[in-house]
């Protein structure tokens, strides 16, 4: 069990960083006003992910730890609801409903595409 949770929490080690190396190379380049792109962006890289990790853990034996280091801890600490959360109640609360709408409607089509998009590729390697 220790090894289990030292597994996830190098793994949210991991994507903590890279979330912020993310989300601060993407500040680099775009006004901070549109941050929250960078939110779908590691969303959309997390949902192809764990889509493709899954589903090849249903036909192949994943090692337990790595799946718990990889899905859990760094996919966990790289996509972040929370956040995507705290963006949209910013948004309504200065009257962006424009900027409301598009960031939900982008992040759940764009992400439940990406996922399928993660399953089919793994269909298609196996």
């Amino acid at each position: 069990m220790f090894y289990t949770i030292l597994c996830v929490g190098t793994g949210g080690f991991v994507g903590a960083i890279l979330r912020f190396l993310f989300y601060f190379g993407f500040a680099q380049f775009f006004s901070q006003k549109y941050i929250f792109i960078a939110t779908i962006c590691v969303n959309i890289i997390g949902s192809f992910i764990i889509g493709f990790v899954l589903n090849i853990a249903t036909t192949y034996a994943i090692n337990y730890n790595f799946k718990n280091f990889l899905v859990t801890g760094l996919l966990g600490a790289l996509t972040t609801f929370s956040t995507f959360t705290y963006e949209n109640a910013v948004f309504l609360n200065h009257g962006e409903i424009s900027k409301f709408f598009l960031n939900i409607t982008m992040s759940i089509i764009l992400c439940l595409i990406f996922c399928f998009l993660g399953i089919y590729t793994a269909k298609i390697i196996h």
